[in-house]
């Protein structure tokens, strides 16, 4: 008997993908998050784009952003490390939902770090972070 696993990736193509990399996540004015080891990816379907991170070894989706000028990227060489900063909404019980700044650090973990650079540099270059002049 074969079982599918509906990820919702089905219908989208992988422009760049990099295993054993490690999260790390800032919510508002929260600490950073213990890191987390596992597989990113750019995903893009008609005109939209978006960063998926998938935790290892349950494939639990830590990061899902879509990219648009509003998202921030930045390569750090110097440090390898990819910054990807952006606001969300965030409901707290009761409350009325607000925004805050997430910051995902992104470092290469057990990847490759010449690997993790190209990914980085060409996440940073991605046409739907750019701001429409």
């Amino acid at each position: 008997m074969v079982s599918l696993v509906v990820t919702g990736e089905e219908d989208e193509s992988v422009s760049s993908e990099l295993k054993g990399v490690k999260i790390f996540i800032k919510r508002g004015r929260k600490e950073f998050t213990n890191g987390n080891f596992g597989h990113i990816k750019v995903l893009t379907q008609d005109e939209r784009t978006r960063l998926l991170f998938r935790r290892d070894p349950l494939g639990q989706v830590s990061m899902n952003v879509a990219l648009r000028s509003a998202v921030r990227c930045h390569y750090d060489a110097g440090e390898s490390i990819l910054r990807v900063v952006l606001m969300e909404q965030v409901a707290a019980e009761g409350k009325e939902p607000k925004d805050e700044v997430v910051i995902y650090a992104l470092k290469p973990g057990r990847a490759p770090k010449a690997d993790f650079k190209v990914f980085a540099e060409t996440l940073c270059a991605n046409e739907s972070l750019k701001v429409a002049s």
